[in-house]
């Protein structure tokens, strides 16, 4: 059967009929492309968010995964001991070069070097019960960074990792934000599958290449614009944390922290609540005091503007959700 369709005149009739010869291989990386921006992709496919083996033996020990554009760092607890494993996150090579400065709870110690590359803090504050916020200022050849995330302490009898949740509710999460943040992305792609379709048609056949070109083209330039329109209607950028769009705004000596529900359109009342950012800017690290505001603001006061590249983490309990978030000036 397979030699049947293997014979050069059928190969031919079948290259005839679907135009293969009139699609350029510039066409099939264009397509190849412009799906990769159509499907979501992962934080960061194939990246290990495990300590080496050695180090993570005892399965129940609580731990905190947090990265950035630069870096990916894994803390693990036990007892008072936070071993920190920080690797680069383009291509998962352990960095051993740094000094990491790590605020828990507000109380800032320095992490020590350790084997293998990983770097060591001892608090009594890690012990106990509840979650502690924790934030890694982080001076390194590759760049400085800052990065926050908490971790629930052993005393919780909580194995899990912080903020986890089950794969049904990641998936729903997942497929709820997705919808709202590609529809049209979706939509290209719908149109991009369409041109195929119509172009198989005997008649179409000789217009295919061109028709796919033009629609893959489309999508993928609609996904590199995708990646710059996560502005809010303060004109900040967006973060959405536990279902909250959480818009920052520098401006001269303030900085503004917008907090919106779950639907990303009602303003949640911050009005009597407090906060915190961290702000890594100039080789300095200072922790901003944060006030809310009418209507949703968490509004705090800079002794300076903020330079480029500049770290800030937000942090603050609103509507009984702990909300941590993470941006990088401009």
């Amino acid at each position: 059967m397979l030699s049947k369709f293997s014979r050069p005149a059928v190969r031919r009739k079948l290259a005839a009929f679907f135009g293969f010869r009139r699609v350029p291989l510039l066409l099939l990386a264009c397509l190849s492309l412009a799906s990769s921006w159509a499907a979501p992709a992962p934080a960061h496919e194939g990246h290990e968010h495990e300590p080496p083996p050695a180090a993570a033996t005892a399965v129940n020990r609580p731990r905190l995964v947090t990265q950035s554009e630069i870096y990916e760092l894994v803390a693990v607890l036990e007892g008072e001991r936070l071993t920190i494993y920080l690797d680069r996150f383009e291509d998962n090579t352990p960095v051993s070069d740094a000094k990491i400065e790590v605020a828990i709870n507000g109380e800032t110690v320095a992490a020590e070097p350790a084997p293998e590359g990983a770097y060591v803090v001892s608090s009594q504050l890690l012990s106990g019960h509840g979650s502690v916020e924790i934030i890694f200022d982080i001076r390194a050849t590759a760049g400085d960074d800052l990065l926050i995330g908490n971790l629930v302490l052993a005393g919780n009898g909580n194995s899990a990792e912080p903020g986890a949740i089950s794969g049904y509710e990641q998936a729903w999460a997942a497929l709820r934000h997705g919808a709202q943040d590609h529809l049209a992305l979706l939509a290209l792609a719908l149109l991009l599958g369409t041109a195929f379709g119509i172009g198989l048609r005997w008649r179409w056949r000789s217009r295919l290449t061109p028709m796919l070109l033009v629609a893959s083209l489309a999508v993928i330039a609609f996904g590199a614009a995708a990646q710059t329109m996560k502005k809010g209607a303060n004109g900040g950028d967006v973060v959405v944390v536990d279902g909250h769009p959480i818009e920052f705004v520098s401006k001269d000596n303030e900085i503004t922290f917008y907090i919106l529900d779950e639907d990303g359109q009602t303003p949640v009342s911050t009005t009597g609540l407090t906060g915190r950012a961290v702000v890594q800017d100039a080789g300095k690290t200072t922790a901003v005091s944060l006030s809310g505001a009418e209507p949703n603001k968490f509004v705090g006061q800079l002794q300076v503007p903020l330079g480029s590249k500049a770290r800030v983490v937000f942090s603050a309990k609103v509507a009984g959700h702990n909300l941590q978030a993470r941006f990088t000036t401009n």
